[in-house]
C-alpha cells in the first residue's frame, strides 16, 4: 500500500438485495496490519440503515455480528426488521467482519466438491490463501477492532453507539478496552466476556437449561400430565438412538449425541425450549417430524468457517483449559466436548495466540445495557453477571424466555431502543416476565 496510505471510509454503490429504503453503502479501507507499509489492503463493507423516526441523535449505532465470522449484509431484510426499534432516533450501521461476506480479501472459498472432513477443508483453504499472500494473522479480534475505529473516525464527533451480539460482544469489549473514546454507549446481547471461555463452560450449561424447562413442566398441570418424566423420556431417547440411529425428515442420520446437539441448538434460540417436553414425547412416540421444532431459526448466512477458526484459535483456544472445568451433565450422555476437534483444526492453522492481556475484562465507563437469556446454553446469566462487575454505569435484563439469541427478541428491541435514546431512563420491559417463562405446547 505504501507509507502514505491513510485508513478511510468511502460511500459506494449498493450491491445488496433486497436493499431497505433509504439505506446507503460504504467501504472501510484499512491496512491488514497497522504500521506496516508492506501490508495488504483490506476492505470492509457496511450498510447504513436510515432512522425509522426523526433523527434526534447524531451519533449512529453500529451492529457487530457474532460467530465469530458471521455475515449479515446479504440478509438485510431480516436485520432491518429486527433492528427497527433501535433506529427510532438514529441511523444504524451494519457491517460484515473483514474476511467475510463481500470483504476483501475474502476467507470464504466455494468448493465444487467439499471434503467430508472439515479440518481438511480449513487447512486447504488456509494454505491456498497463504500462497497468495494473505496473512491470516490479520483476521483476529484486535484487527477487527481497528476497522471499527476507522469507521468511528468517519462520523461527526468520532463516536458510535456499539451493539454486539454473542462474539460481537467480545469484539465490542475489545473496542472499549483499546478505544474507549470512540464508544458513546454499549449494548451487549449474550455477553461473552474475555475472561471467560465458551469452549470451557458452554457444553456443561445445557443441563442447567433443561433443569429449568423440566422443572417448569412439573409445575404446569397440562405438561405434567402429558409428559410426567421428561428426564426419563430424554434419557431413553438418547440410549435408543445411540443403539439404533434414526433417519430424520431432512435425510440426516441422528444418534443420541446428535439429538443432544440439536437440543443445544434449540436452546441457543430459546423458543424451541418452550415446547421441548412435548417434542420429546412425540419423538419417543415415533414422530420424527418433531425434530424440526428444535431449530426454528437459520442464522443469516451462517459464519465463514475459516474466519471462525482463525479467530477462535488466536483468541479463544489458548485461553481455554485442557479439560472443561465443569463436566457435562451425566444425564446427557454423548454430549460432544468441543475442545479436541478445535485443537486439531488450530494445530493445522498455526496462527499466533493472542496476548494474555486481551483476556482481561476492561473497565467500562460508558452507559451499558446487558441482555441475557436464562435459557442460553452458553454463558447466559453467569457471563452477564461477570460482565456487569466491570460496568460503572449499566443495567442488565435477564429474560427467562430467551436463549443465546436474546438480542433478536421483541423485548430486547424495546429495551435497546429506549436505552439508546436515553441510557439514564431504562426500565424493565413489560414484556419480560421476571420470574419464569411460559411453556407452549406445539
Amino acid at each position: 500500500m505504501g507509507s502514505d496510505f491513510t485508513p478511510h471510509v468511502d460511500v459506494v454503490r449498493c450491491g445488496y438485495t433486497p436493499m431497505p429504503e433509504g439505506a446507503t453503502c460504504g467501504l472501510i479501507f484499512n491496512a491488514a496490519t497497522p504500521d506496516d507499509a508492506d501490508a495488504c489492503l483490506v476492505t470492509v463493507p457496511f450498510v447504513r440503515l436510515r432512522s425509522t423516526g426523526p433523527v434526534t441523535d447524531d451519533v449512529p449505532a453500529v451492529l457487530l455480528p457474532g460467530g465469530p465470522g458471521q455475515v449479515l449484509l446479504y440478509q438485510l431484510d431480516k436485520v432491518e426488521e429486527v433492528t427497527r426499534p433501535w433506529r427510532a432516533a438514529r441511523d444504524l450501521i451494519v457491517l460484515d467482519p473483514r474476511g467475510g461476506g463481500a470483504a476483501t480479501p475474502s476467507l470464504l472459498r466455494q468448493h465444487r466438491a467439499r471434503a467430508h472432513d472439515p479440518m481438511v477443508v480449513i487447512a486447504r483453504d488456509a494454505a491456498w490463501l497463504r500462497k497468495r499472500g494473505v496473512d491470516l494473522e490479520a483476521f483476529r479480534t484486535e484487527r477487527l477492532v481497528d476497522d471499527v475505529a476507522v469507521l468511528a473516525d468517519s462520523v461527526p464527533g468520532g463516536k458510535l453507539h456499539v451493539v454486539g451480539g454473542s462474539y460481537g460482544t467480545r469484539w465490542a469489549l475489545a473496542l472499549v478496552a483499546t478505544h474507549p473514546d470512540k464508544v458513546a454507549s454499549l449494548v451487549l446481547g449474550s455477553p461473552a466476556p474475555p475472561n471467560a471461555s465458551y469452549l470451557d463452560l458452554g457444553q456443561s450449561r445445557l443441563g442447567d437449561v433443561l433443569r429449568q424447562v423440566f422443572d417448569a413442566c412439573a409445575r404446569d398441570e397440562r405438561c405434567a400430565e402429558d409428559v410426567p418424566d421428561p428426564w426419563a423420556t430424554l434419557a431413553a431417547l438418547i440410549a435408543n438412538w445411540d443403539d439404533t440411529p434414526v433417519r430424520a425428515p431432512d435425510g440426516s442420520l441422528v444418534d443420541g449425541a446428535g439429538l443432544v446437539q440439536r437440543i443445544q441448538e434449540g436452546a441457543k434460540q430459546g423458543p424451541p425450549m418452550h415446547a421441548l417436553p412435548w417434542t420429546l414425547r412425540d419423538l419417543a412416540g415415533g414422530d420424527l417430524s418433531a425434530l424440526a421444532r428444535l431449530s426454528d431459526h437459520t442464522p443469516p448466512q451462517g459464519v465463514v468457517p475459516l474466519l471462525y477458526h482463525v479467530i477462535t484459535c488466536a483468541d479463544e483456544l489458548p485461553f481455554a483449559p485442557a479439560t472443561p472445568s465443569r463436566p457435562p451433565d451425566p444425564r446427557l450422555p454423548g454430549l460432544v466436548d468441543p475442545l479436541p476437534p478445535e485443537r486439531a483444526v488450530c494445530a493445522a492453522l498455526a496462527v499466533t495466540p493472542s496476548d494474555p492481556t486481551s483476556h482481561q475484562m476492561p473497565q467500562i465507563d460508558v452507559p451499558t445495557l446487558l441482555l441475557v437469556g436464562r435459557l442460553d446454553p452458553l454463558g447466559g446469566p453467569v457471563w452477564g453477571d461477570l460482565t456487569l462487575q466491570s460496568v460503572g454505569d449499566g443495567v442488565m435484563f435477564n429474560d427467562p424466555s430467551a436463549g443465546h439469541g436474546v438480542l433478536r427478541t421483541e423485548c430486547a428491541g424495546q429495551a435497546v431502543g429506549r436505552f439508546l435514546t436515553n441510557p439514564s431512563d431504562v426500565v424493565y420491559p413489560a414484556c419480560i416476565d421476571a420470574d419464569e417463562f411460559a411453556l407452549t405446547p406445539p
